[in-house]
Parts: structure tokens; sequence; C-alpha cells
């Protein structure tokens, strides 16, 4: 069963538990993995509905960071609220250690090692999104020097 075909029974949980803010998150959810469907005329697949949850904590932690120069806690803590129910429909994150490998896995494999560019495009193939981009240009970063 995907994770998009689970959400209305989450929707029916949250409005049997009377918890507004789930409710609302994961209405929006829905409505945004609707509205892509609707563009490529066809329904997402597990990995397609990842990326926009994907986009969608991106896009909300950097409303956080404009609601904190704003000095409005009461809406910060609201869409903190928002980004750790959206982060319970990713999949987890890649240690460390994980990361590390596959980044030295990958550096070994490449001849060109003072292309940059090549090697993340790899490291990135070989993650596919279980790790943050920040996280392994960092690590890509540390094991070129």
């Amino acid at each position: 069963m995907s994770i998009r075909s689970n959400l209305p029974n989450m929707i029916k949980d949250a409005m049997r538990a009377r918890d507004q803010i789930r409710l609302d998150t994961i209405r929006f959810v829905m409505s945004q993995a609707k509205n892509l469907e609707i563009d490529l005329k066809r329904e997402l697949n597990d990995d397609e509905f990842i990326s926009l949850l994907k986009k969608e904590v991106k896009n909300r932690n950097e409303a956080i960071e404009q609601f904190r120069t704003g000095g409005r806690e009461d809406i910060v803590l609201e869409e903190e609220a928002k980004v750790k129910i959206i982060q319970e429909f990713l999949p987890a994150e890649m240690n460390d250690e994980d990361l590390h490998s596959i980044v030295k896995k990958v550096v070994d494999a490449t001849e060109d090692k003072s292309n940059f560019g090549l090697v993340m495009k790899a490291v990135m193939a070989e993650v596919k999104g279980k790790a943050d981009g920040k996280r392994v240009t960092a690590a890509v970063k540390n094991a070129l020097g």
C-alpha cells in the first residue's frame, strides 16, 4: 500500500482524535499531491510523493526562519509542529557512517576527483533521497579535501 493511498485513513484518525493541526497538515499534503497529479495527468508514485513531501518540509523550514526573524513565535511553533507531522511520512535519513562509506566508494571509483559536480551527481544517485543534499555536499567536500 502506498503512502499516498493511506492519507484518507489518516485524516479520519486525526478527526477522531480532534487533532486540528494534524488534520490540517494531512489535508494540505493531500491537496498538494492531488494538484500535482492533476498537472501530471496521472497518479504519483511513492518517489514523487516523497519528493513532494521533502519540498514541503524545505519550504516550511524557510518560512519558520522568516517568521522567527519577524518575531512571530506563535506561528513558528505551529509550523514546526506541521514539519514534524510531514516528516513522519518520510523514510528515515541515512546515518553518517553509511553516507561516508558511499561517498568514499564513489570517490574511489571516480577518475576525475577534481570534478565536484560529477562526484556529487554520482553520490546523489547512490543516496536516492535518503540523505539531505546539504549533508551530502559537506561529505563530498570533506572527502575531496
